[in-house]
This record gives structure tokens, C-alpha cells and sequence, in this order.
């Protein structure tokens, strides 16, 4: 089913896209419009992003590390992330927005030792506060946004050995910071890329990784992420 979650989440984008902007499927192709005089009066914005992140993961990788010296693994590590985002922003002036969003991303190991087959995997959710600050280019098509998000965050860890599994769940505050380009296609739709940063770290699954110490399980999501996708103002 995850794997399928970016295609389920590209539909129900686009159907909300033009359920929620009507006007934007017959909106006039963009020509000689400046993005300033255009978006002036547009406050709305709904956007979703498709996201790769480049995770830290240090603990945990660090026990995967110890696995396949031990038992003489081939486990993969937890480097990066795939996920999407989602946000509603109210523009209060033309510049600077304040909105809503939700995060989710998930990330796994996998591999075998000689014990048998291995898995770690990982997903998180996350509810976003959102400060935006959007600045035009007169007499072109790009606008420039900085973000930034407080979010609280929900996340499950699971490690599985052939039949053996353990689980836990934990929750934390983070925040994200986030740099986008947009380039209008249409005077309410635009394509957006961005990079940005976020922090965020658990250590209260319930559950210990197997290493000496039995140290608490870690999971440490902060780094860098990419990501694009679409953009609606009306």
C-alpha cells in the first residue's frame, strides 16, 4: 500500500485542485502578466509536495552497523525518506501568510544476517503551523517563499527477524524551515521546488535496540529534504 501512496495522493491533489479553485481550470494562459499586479488580491493558496528526505539517523544506523559486524549482515541503512506535504496558507497581505499542513514520510532498512532476514521501518506524521513569507518578481513569472513550520509529530518504529518483531510508537515537537521557487503557469496555478530543513528526534518508542547497553531506540529524522510540486491561489 505505501508504495501506492504517492500515485493516491497525486489524484486526490489534483481532484481537490479544481474542486477548491474553480476558476483555475479556465484561467487565462499566462503572457505578459506580472506576478505583483496578478496574485495582489489572491489570498488562498493550497499546495502539495512530493519530498525526499536525507535523514541523520545516527543511533539507529549505528546499530544496523553493529548487526552486520556481528552476525555478518548485509543490512542497508536509514539514509533518506520519501513522503509528501500538504498546507493551506491565508494570506494576510501579500507577502506574508499564516496556514495550516500535514507531513508524512516513511523510511526502512532491510537486509539479512546470519540469523536470517531483517527489517527496521519507520513512518511519521505530522500537523504543521505555518508562518509564510512570499516575495514576487515584477514583470516575471517566479515568486520566491520562505517557510516556516512548528509541527507535532506521531511516529511508529518497527524492527522484524524472520517470525520476531518488535514495535512502538512515540511523539515529538519539530520544526521545519523550507526556501520554494514557484513559476506560474497560469495566473492561480503555479509549479513550486523547494530544499529545506527539518528537526525533529524520538527516543521513547518503549523499546531498545539489542545492541550492548541495550541502549533506548533512537530515531533521529532531522536533515535536509527536496521536494516539488503544484500550487493553487485564488
Amino acid at each position: 500500500m505505501k508504495k501506492y501512496l504517492p500515485q493516491i495522493f497525486l489524484f486526490l491533489l489534483i481532484s481537490a485542485l479544481f474542486i477548491c479553485a474553480p476558476d483555475a481550470g479556465r484561467a487565462d494562459t499566462l503572457s505578459f502578466f506580472t506576478i505583483e499586479q496578478e496574485k495582489a488580491g489572491q489570498r488562498w493558496e493550497i499546495m502539495g509536495e512530493f519530498e525526499r528526505s536525507w535523514l541523520s539517523m545516527t543511533a539507529a544506523n549505528n546499530y544496523i552497523s553493529w548487526i552486520n559486524t556481528t552476525w555478518g549482515g548485509n543490512i542497508s541503512k536509514i539514509n533518506t525518506a520519501d513522503g509528501f506535504s500538504v498546507r493551506a496558507i491565508y494570506r494576510i497581505t501579500p507577502i506574508i501568510g499564516i496556514g495550516l499542513g500535514y507531513e508524512r514520510f516513511w523510511a526502512e532498512a532491510s537486509g539479512s544476517h546470519s540469523m536470517g532476514s531483517y527489517k527496521m521501518e519507520t513512518s511519521a506524521d505530522g500537523a504543521l503551523a505555518i508562518i509564510s513569507v512570499r516575495y514576487p518578481v515584477a514583470a516575471s513569472r517566479f515568486s520566491f517563499n520562505g517557510e516556516f513550520a512548528f509541527g507535532y509529530y506521531f511516529a511508529d518504529f518497527k524492527e522484524s527477524e524472520n517470525s520476531w518483531e518488535q514495535k512502538g510508537d512515540d511523539s515529538a515537537p519539530g520544526f521545519r524551515l523550507e526556501g520554494k521557487a514557484y513559476l506560474a503557469i497560469t495566473k492561480n496555478i503555479s509549479v513550486v521546488a523547494g530544499v529545506g530543513y527539518r528537526y525533529l528526534k524520538m527516543d521513547n518508542f518503549g523499546i531498545n535496540f539489542f545492541s550492548p547497553g541495550h541502549p533506548k531506540a533512537e530515531l533521529d529524522y532531522s536533515g535536509w529534504f527536496a521536494g516539488s510540486g503544484i500550487s493553487v491561489d485564488w
